[in-house]
């Protein structure tokens, strides 16, 4: 275990499944935007790793999350196995090799920087919904 107690206050209630619930770690911008789009709650935004970035992946409370995977201060690395082993699907936004990163977290999505909107907002999309992509 990971030492991990307690669940953040804004993660305390179980997600109704009428509103999807977004986690974006990284660049926000474009996965705000896209999340307003898609009538997406963002439960929670964090420009760089943190307790509360751990915190809220290991809450595993949210639908999707979309994540850089390199950050200012670090690999998101154990943010995205934490959503993983949650089930969370998970959007992986990188410059490095797609292929490589697609390796590294079987059954993660992989954008590669820079992405459009478009591309950002169908994988969204299709992680909320898997089913039908």
């Amino acid at each position: 275990m990971h030492g991990f107690h307690s669940v953040p206050p804004t993660l305390k209630q179980v997600p109704s499944k009428q509103v999807p619930r977004l986690f974006i770690l990284g660049g926000a911008a474009k996965a705000s935007l896209v999340a307003r789009e898609l009538g997406c709650e963002i439960v929670a935004s964090e420009i760089a790793l943190s307790v509360h970035a751990m915190e809220v992946a290991e809450a595993g409370l949210v639908d999707c999350a979309v994540v850089e995977l390199v950050l200012h201060n670090g690999i998101a690395d154990t943010v995205i196995r934490a959503l993983q082993r949650r089930d969370v699907p998970v959007i992986i936004c990188s410059s490095i090799m797609r292929n490589a990163v697609a390796e590294l977290y079987p059954g993660a999505a992989v954008l590669a920087n820079p992405y459009s909107l478009e591309e950002l907002r169908d994988a969204i999309a299709c992680a909320l919904k898997p089913v039908t992509c």
